[in-house]
């Protein structure tokens, strides 16, 4: 044992009635578990083996009186010992966390097969056993963003105020969501109480996963509440963009038993976890729409995180698209989300907003902006590129937008977004008369696949070729 708390070695001897030595007795006791959790249901197995000393045979009829104090109860008070000398009783725990003492007074008389000449005598046991309590109060990451504002149910820009300088989990009470950078670790701080005092023990958080997994080493309890700091995960957080939604089971592991014996706790989470590439930024970073970006942008590394967002914006509605004057259609432009009958629709350039605070929101730089031919630009400012011929730009191809009317007219630019200097476009229309037209890579990424060509002045056509290379002016 690491610490003798069980019961100390008692030899008895045994005087023979002339007053000599003729014999004697030895009285070993054992206990398999010295802390058990204090449930009401935890038990320790306490025992006494008796043998002659001289010989090594063992003694039965030796008779053991036990005794516990409050932190438990014995499922036997009075025992006998066997014809193998043993004897033994089950102490088990209260719900009360204390240092449990029990003890055994054993009385055996003169009888034939004792130690010739031996009178009657007495001896008793003594064991300590810990009774257990580990209760974990509250966790506190110490190491997120700290940015994520409490709103997981509209678009709004409405949030509850959070006061980040307390624990995000606290049991029984709150479970706050957090976010936090890919490839990187969670620093906590637990705090918890152990009872009784004086318990050497190590923190054990185990989860599915060990981003999640923590392990606290060399604490003493104290009793009262306490705070474990700085308890660093096990491993980094997924290097990727996603979402974490998993709980931890804690324990103690009580480093005084020889071997250390787990205590149960509590069970912290479900925590949830937005893993992006780094602090959110750019629009009010409520849950909702941060929750949004993660989901579908679930796996994205830095290389394709953009054109996932924009597949998702260009695919699915919301967000509706219309055609418009160019203003923003709503304040602030996540409106745009609503469902219908609340949705609110927008052109191209709503839509490249609406992406662009979607990837900041990930921590991607993003920015709005929009391409034109360079003979027929808008008025009203420069276009981000000017689309000549291919040798002009070899790296990137535009076709523009143009929406065929009666009489012709033709649109001339179309609103991007702009991330790590590639442009997608993510409008989207598909009703009579109205076309759109791609952006692609010079490798052959495509982000939109429709093209136009103009073969004759006015007279657009659709390209039937994926590959606009030849068609632009």
């Amino acid at each position: 044992m690491k610490y003798p708390l069980i019961a100390l070695f008692i030899v008895v001897l045994m005087f023979a009635c002339s007053g000599q030595v003729f014999g004697y007795y030895l009285m070993d006791p054992d206990i398999d578990h010295s802390y058990i959790k204090a449930d009401g249901t935890s038990g320790s197995l306490l025992s006494i083996n008796f043998t002659v000393g001289m010989t090594g045979e063992p003694v039965a009829g030796v008779t053991a009186i036990f005794r516990e104090s409050a932190a438990g109860s014995l499922s036997s008070y009075m025992r006998t010992s066997d014809s193998n000398g043993h004897v033994e009783t089950t102490f088990t725990s209260s719900t009360t966390p204390e240092v449990a003492s029990v003890s055994a007074n054993c009385l055996k008389s003169y009888s034939a097969g004792d130690p010739p000449q031996t009178c009657l005598w007495r001896g008793s046991a003594y064991w300590d056993i810990y009774v257990v309590k580990a209760e974990i109060k509250s966790i506190k990451f110490t190491n997120d963003h700290g940015v994520l504002k409490d709103n997981n149910s509209d678009w709004t820009d409405n949030y509850n105020a959070v006061d980040y300088s307390t624990p995000e989990w606290v049991k029984n009470s709150t479970n706050r969501s957090i976010t936090k950078t890919k490839n990187t670790s969670l620093n906590i701080d637990v705090v918890l109480k152990v009872e009784p005092s004086d318990v050497a023990y190590d923190l054990i958080g185990d989860c599915s996963d060990n981003y999640l997994s923590f392990a606290g080493i060399g604490n003493t309890s104290t009793g009262e509440d306490q705070t474990i700091s700085s308890i660093t995960a096990l491993a980094a957080l997924p290097d990727y963009i996603t979402t974490i939604n998993k709980s931890v089971d804690w324990k103690i592991r009580c480093t005084s038993a020889d071997p250390d014996i787990d205590i149960t706790s509590d069970t912290s989470g479900p925590h949830k976890i937005y893993v992006t590439f780094g602090a959110p930024w750019g629009s009010v970073q409520t849950e909702k729409r941060v929750a949004w970006v993660c989901n579908y942008a679930d796996g994205a590394t830095n290389n394709n995180a953009a054109s996932l967002i924009q597949s998702k914006l260009h695919n699915d509605d919301p967000p509706y698209f219309q055609g418009g004057t160019g203003a923003l259609p709503c304040s602030p432009i996540w409106l745009m989300m609503n469902e219908t009958p609340n949705s609110i629709p927008g052109d191209c350039i709503a839509h490249a907003n609406l992406m662009r605070y979607a990837m900041q929101l990930m921590c991607t730089s993003a920015s709005y902006a929009y391409v034109a031919d360079a003979s027929n630009q808008p008025s009203t400012s420069s276009p981000i590129l000017k689309i000549y011929k291919n040798d002009n730009y070899p790296g990137v191809n535009f076709v523009k937008w143009f929406q065929e009317e009666s009489g012709g007219a033709v649109w001339n630019f179309e609103g991007v977004c702009c991330v790590n200097n590639l442009y997608y476009d993510v409008a989207w229309s598909t009703t009579s008369g109205t076309y759109e037209y791609c952006i692609t890579q010079g490798n052959g990424i495509v982000y939109r696949w429709w093209f136009m060509y103009e073969e004759n002045p006015g007279d657009w056509e659709a390209s039937p070729d994926q590959n606009p290379d030849n068609y632009y002016e």
